[in-house]
């Protein structure tokens, strides 16, 4: 979607931003996938509590971040929408 907007107007500054908004997303939504299938990986069985405890918070502060990239995610669509 940006891409071919970004083909017509190169020089558009805030279409650069856009995009490169859209990249940091791809890139972030691809190291917490990564993350959150190592920590699902976990054999419960054979960890120390503590590991397990850690691995909790860190899905909590994930999810956080995740909710707010997807925020972030939805505002630009809308904005490349309303060109």
């Amino acid at each position: 979607m940006v891409r071919s907007i970004l083909d017509k107007f190169p020089n558009n500054v805030m279409l650069i931003q856009l995009f490169a908004s859209l990249n940091n997303l791809q890139m972030f939504a691809s190291i917490y996938r990564s993350r959150i299938q190592s920590i699902a990986r976990l054999r419960l069985s054979e960890v120390d509590p503590e590991v397990i405890q850690a691995a909790g918070e860190e899905l909590g502060d994930m999810l956080g971040r995740i909710l707010e990239a997807r925020i972030n995610a939805s505002n630009i669509r809308a904005r490349l929408e309303s060109l």
